[in-house]
């Protein structure tokens, strides 16, 4: 824990999703285990209003804190995920992913919480979304379509990691999607887990492609996995590169 020194200005937004608001600022001094050079740019996020209202007959006054912990939470397992993926299968691949981290925050002088990450400077491009959408034409799409195929084959089938999206090969503001935890209604993966309806999207829409083969994950064949990986084409559908969504 440490306190960190941000200049924000809340009428300046810098993107806004279908879900949070996010704001680009400047760290002029914090704790030393930030693990970033002072100053540098971040960027904050927080939920807009009607997400805090929709959700806080579950958290009750609670609501801001729980829902940002959870943010920080995905992100810290997708990045815990992304090394351990890199670890395995590093040295036979042209690019190595990386999963930046977050961080929760507390404004001190009203008590509102928001999630912190170094902000990303270039063409922000979204690699895959919830919906199962994905390209893969150039080797950096293929690592990544590769690495949220290797999430759900890792997890033995318990987590897929999707909505991958961020600058060249640093990665951000990831969804993990879980059946269990979405019929269970714990939210321990946040909002944006779709459940079934995003894993059955997945198996049916995902085409292995080079990487894929290249180590050796077996293909989807509706619900269940095919290790004949003969047959598979590399998937190049066409997909938009939207600002980024917080």
């Amino acid at each position: 824990m440490g306190t960190c020194f941000v200049e924000i200005d809340l009428t300046n937004i810098t993107a806004s999703g279908g879900m949070r608001d996010a704001y680009k600022d400047n760290i002029i001094d914090g704790p030393g285990d930030l693990s970033v050079n002072i100053p540098f740019m971040c960027l904050m996020k927080r939920h807009q209003k009607q997400v805090l209202v929709e959700w806080s007959s579950e958290y009750g006054k609670e609501v801001d804190r729980k829902l940002c912990q959870r943010e920080v939470q995905i992100q810290l397992l997708g990045k815990i995920n992304c090394e351990e993926f890199s670890a395995q299968h590093g040295s036979k691949l042209a690019y190595k992913l990386q999963v930046i981290p977050c961080y929760l925050c507390k404004n001190l002088s009203d008590g509102k919480y928001y999630t912190m990450e170094k902000f990303l400077d270039g063409d922000f491009v979204k690699y895959n979304d919830n919906s199962a959408v994905e390209v893969t034409v150039t080797e950096l799409q293929k690592t990544v379509s590769a690495f949220s195929h290797w999430t759900h084959f890792y997890s033995n089938g318990n987590i897929l990691i999707l909505d991958v999206q961020g600058v060249r090969n640093l990665l951000t503001d990831l969804e993990i999607i879980s059946e269990q935890d979405k019929s269970q209604n714990s939210l321990a993966f946040g909002l944006g887990n779709m459940g079934m309806e995003s894993l059955t999207k997945y198996k049916k829409k995902h085409k292995c492609n080079t990487v894929c083969k290249m180590l050796g994950l077996p293909e989807f064949v509706g619900d269940v996995i095919d290790l004949d990986l003969s047959n598979t084409e590399d998937e190049t559908l066409p997909y938009p590169y939207p600002d980024p969504n917080p």
